[in-house]
């Protein structure tokens, strides 16, 4: 009887110790979230984390008993809570350290926690309760088990849970003809008992439990969103706003809920949830951008220009968003619902490709003068390294095709000087990656037009699909090798066709020349050939680079023949302009100039018949002029048709012509 006395006297005084240390550093913790000075309170957790670990290291090197057990489970709440916040996410160490504090607690329990997983182990400990005071302080664990599970999605461990809690003996009372109730009224009717305060811990438990219910709206209302249940996602969404937010996370709801009723149709409506996550969190520049696109969406290019060039300006003033959160919460929401499907939808806005974007759709618009200036901030952004990889991961453009839009604006506002300039720098990148030749394969299933395989097949037959064409013996590899070597051509021969272009401007026509004949030199490295196979081990869409290659080359023609014609070499600028239309029969330009000088030749009839003959090829041409929207924008504005109202005084002129001499 003595022995029994003096060792639960041990017991209790060694318990006494434990709560006196652990309080010691919880009562450290909150003396330096009121002072809230960022560094010395970056210390003061790692402290306080390393003397709580130290501390539950020591408990758990004895044996768990009926008493010492709430004291341990607080101890490891504070542990982990320390350890979450000094990795600034919810990590797998997180889980094993619950999954070994609920099986001491089994341990406890006289039973047996081999090879259970962590609902395993709350089902074992839960139907085995004694009452009141292990569901109590159970409560602790219950609430990090769910923040563990939360960005790993487990909702359905966490409706699991959340029931068992509720049901195990000693717990508050709970309805059980309504135990098939949603998660979020699970949440709601889920009742804590009022703690002793004796154990403290370094984040309120009810405040958690408050996160912890906004945040599981939060994901609940996401993954609505992926089903298109855009109304259930927008109620969903409301009820998260209306639980324990931080004011980014309170933006991130609203945004998504400006997601959600724009996709119902409704852009008004969105771009006020856009303007509201904005006013909650004016460094929440997702929001913003949702704006951006939306306005583009509506034709409204004003509102939208003026967006984006708000987001640029604010990315260049900001030194990052930084998150302002309440030091007091250590486990906070936005912990609690990264994923990657919500990573990748919040994404940091990034400036290079902000001012890419703006600088486009400058360019689109016809606003050359803005184009130009944000294009050259670019490029000048460019000189850091970093920045250029940002840009790479996020945005589907190359660099070398960013330089030729600028070099394009840059033609647009007769800086010629500076596209030469431009044009080398990517010359001196591409060159060295051009092959002595390229070949590429063009397949079709279509009969009709397999009979004419060995001629030359045009890219206005849209029945002739253009692909990579892989042996059985190459690897994946190779061909992104082929497709780097073929970008490298376009890009090296898009620098030389600008290049000529700025030199006819400045009147150097023998340098243009130079020029215009440089890119086609290049363009010929690649070899098409033309195959009936049908079968092969891996094909890979290449129908756009082959659109832009053949487009160049007959653009190419044009602008040489054009300067042939100024020089009076007609013979010279005839031949430039059959061979643009070999390469593209359906070139209104190519058809204008050749006429043209077959005009100028008094060689009146032969000109008819040609005009009587493009005449024929109107599904053609519109068919062209559609695929002439995907064009690069670097050779967009070279694509225009000559003058429409000298086209037609010209056309009209042949057309009296053929009627005086009755073509037929």
């Amino acid at each position: 009887m003595a022995r029994s006395v003096e060792l639960g006297f041990i017991e209790a005084t060694t318990l006494h110790d434990w709560i006196e240390e652990n309080n010691d550093v919880v009562r450290q913790w909150r003396v330096a979230v009121s002072a809230n000075t960022s560094s010395p309170l970056q210390n003061t957790l790692q402290s306080c984390h390393l003397s709580l670990s130290k501390l539950l290291l020591k408990i758990q090197g004895l044996p768990p008993t009926v008493h010492s057990l709430p004291v341990e489970l607080k101890v490891l709440y504070n542990t982990v809570v320390l350890d979450i916040g000094v990795s600034d996410c919810i990590t797998q160490k997180h889980a094993s350290m619950l999954s070994q504090g609920l099986c001491r607690v089994l341990e406890v329990q006289g039973q047996k926690a081999v090879g259970l997983n962590s609902m395993e182990l709350w089902q074992q400990i839960l139907q085995h309760s004694d009452g009141e005071p292990v569901v109590t302080h159970l409560y602790y664990l219950a609430c990090l088990q769910l923040a563990v599970w939360l960005p790993e999605r487990q909702l359905e461990n966490t409706k699991a849970l959340l029931q068992l809690l509720m049901m195990a003996p000693g717990a508050v009372s709970f309805d059980s003809g309504k135990q098939e109730q949603n998660l979020l009224t699970l949440f709601s009717n889920w009742r804590m008992f009022d703690d002793d305060i004796a154990v403290l811990v370094v984040q309120d438990i009810k405040v958690l439990k408050g996160i912890l219910y906004s945040c599981t709206a939060f994901v609940q209302g996401f993954q609505k969103m992926e089903e298109d249940k855009f109304k259930d996602a927008i109620h969903i969404l409301h009820e998260a706003a209306g639980g324990i937010c931080s004011r980014r996370t309170l933006a991130e709801l609203y945004t998504l809920i400006g997601s959600c009723t724009w996709k119902l149709g409704k852009p008004q409506t969105a771009l006020q949830y856009f303007k509201q996550a904005l006013q909650t969190d004016p460094l929440y520049l997702t929001a913003l951008h949702q704006t951006c696109n939306l306005y583009q969406q509506l034709g409204m290019i004003d509102a939208e220009l003026g967006a984006r060039d708000l987001l640029c300006r604010v990315l260049q003033n900001s030194n990052g968003s930084n998150i302002q959160s309440d030091p007091a919460c250590l486990v906070q929401g936005e912990m609690l619902i990264r994923s990657p499907a919500l990573s990748h939808y919040f994404a940091e806005v990034n400036q290079c490709c902000a001012k890419y974007t703006l600088a486009r759709r400058y360019m689109q618009d016809g606003r050359v003068t803005e184009a130009v200036e944000h294009y050259l901030d670019l490029l000048s952004l460019f000189q850091d390294n970093a920045q250029q990889q940002i840009f790479l991961g996020t945005v589907v453009t190359r660099i070398p095709e960013v330089y030729l839009e600028a070099a394009s604006a840059l033609i647009q506002a007769e800086m010629y000087h500076d596209v030469i300039s431009v044009c080398d720098e990517i010359d001196s990148c591409t060159v060295d990656l051009i092959p002595e030749k390229l070949t590429l394969k063009l397949y079709t299933t279509d009969p009709n037009v397999l009979e004419i395989l060995g001629k030359k097949i045009t890219l206005a037959d849209s029945d002739v699909r253009v692909a990579w064409w892989q042996h059985s013996n190459d690897s994946q590899n190779t061909w992104k090798q082929k497709r780097e070597r073929l970008n490298a051509i376009l890009w090296t021969a898009g620098a030389y066709f600008l290049q000529g272009i700025a030199y006819t401007h400045l009147k150097a026509n023998r340098e243009a020349v130079t020029y215009f004949s440089r890119c086609l030199h290049v363009l010929f490295k690649i070899q098409i050939v033309y195959v009936e196979e049908k079968h092969c081990d891996s094909v890979q869409d290449a129908h756009s680079e082959i659109a832009v290659l053949q487009k160049m080359k007959s653009l190419a023609f044009i602008e040489r023949g054009r300067l042939f014609l100024e020089w009076g070499r007609e013979k010279e600028a005839l031949q430039n302009f059959q061979l643009s239309l070999q390469t593209a029969p359906d070139s209104n330009r190519a058809k204008y100039f050749l006429l043209h000088v077959l005009w100028k030749q008094n060689r009146k009839q032969e000109a008819v018949s040609y005009w009587q003959k493009y005449q024929h090829s109107e599904k053609v041409a519109e068919h062209q002029k559609a695929a002439e929207r995907d064009y690069p924008l670097y050779i967009a504005f070279a694509t225009k048709d000559v003058n429409s109202q000298e086209e037609e005084s010209f056309f009209r002129m042949i057309q009296e012509y053929s009627r005086t001499a009755a073509i037929v």
